[in-house]
């Protein structure tokens, strides 16, 4: 199944997580602004157009900024293969598993961006609500037999130079207990970067994709992004500019 399982198309993030299994579900979550959006559409747009697989995307959020990332790539061209729903606000969980099952023909795999869109503010509600749907999602990718990827939001972390962790992630632990794979984007802020990569100067654009939790491989570390802010076109790669490793070798076979 893992040869034929959609990629993200970063060649080290796929050996680290053998790309989106059918009937998985992944987490890929970060604070406010940290680029989800952005690399979701780089991974939908590979999907689509470099693996020929069938991409259908519901874009929850006001301005559907997934389309931005997809564009800046290929152009304004309609891709044949990726399909971006942007519901009305307020659709609900059934109504898009509705959807879903209306239009199993345009997905080998599916995103959602982003499920804290598909709950209101419920106050202490809100922690039971997601787990609800995280649950409903799970299985309903594994009766469809379809990876499903999710956004989510993490907290505000402690200080400018901290690194999201699963115990981050917000108003639910079911966020990180539930799913098969949890990726964290990670940006840093201009003025945490030296703290934060060894005294390492880099763009203010460039982070980390972290793999926190793989249940069917295994193998989780820490890969080196790479953003650049006029095409939103990013790297993933395994070592900084001086050749050290990022995450070691030995983790992504």
């Amino acid at each position: 199944m893992a040869e034929t399982a959609p990629k993200t198309g970063f060649f080290y993030l796929d050996r680290m997580i053998k790309g989106f299994l059918p009937g998985t579900i992944t987490i890929l979550a970060g604070v406010t602004s940290s680029g989800k959006t952005t690399f979701l559409g780089n991974i939908a747009a590979n999907i689509a157009v470099e693996q020929n697989k069938k991409v259908l995307i519901y874009s929850l959020e006001s301005g559907h900024a997934i389309t931005a990332p997809i564009h800046s790539i290929y152009g304004d061209e309609e891709i044949e293969n990726l399909k971006i729903v942007a519901p009305d606000v307020g659709i609900s969980y059934l109504e898009i598993e509705a959807h879903i099952r209306s239009n199993l023909h345009l997905a080998d795999i599916i995103f959602i961006d982003h499920i804290h869109y598909l709950v209101p503010d419920l106050g202490e509600q809100m922690q039971a609500k997601i787990g609800v749907l995280i649950r409903n999602f799970q299985t309903l990718a594994r009766d469809i037999e379809t990876p499903v990827v999710i956004v989510a939001h993490t907290r505000k972390l402690i200080s400018d130079s901290a690194i999201p962790t699963l115990n981050d992630l917000k108003d639910s632990s079911a966020l990180f207990q539930d799913p098969d794979c949890v990726i964290f984007v990670h940006r840093f802020k201009k003025n945490a970067q030296e703290i934060a990569v060894n005294s390492e100067q880099l763009f203010a654009n460039n982070g980390l994709v972290i793999v926190a939790k793989n249940r069917q491989f295994q193998t989780t570390g820490t890969l080196k992004l790479e953003g650049d802010p006029d095409n939103k076109v990013i790297a993933v790669q395994n070592q900084w500019a001086d050749g050290r490793k990022v995450c070691p070798d030995d983790l992504l076979y």
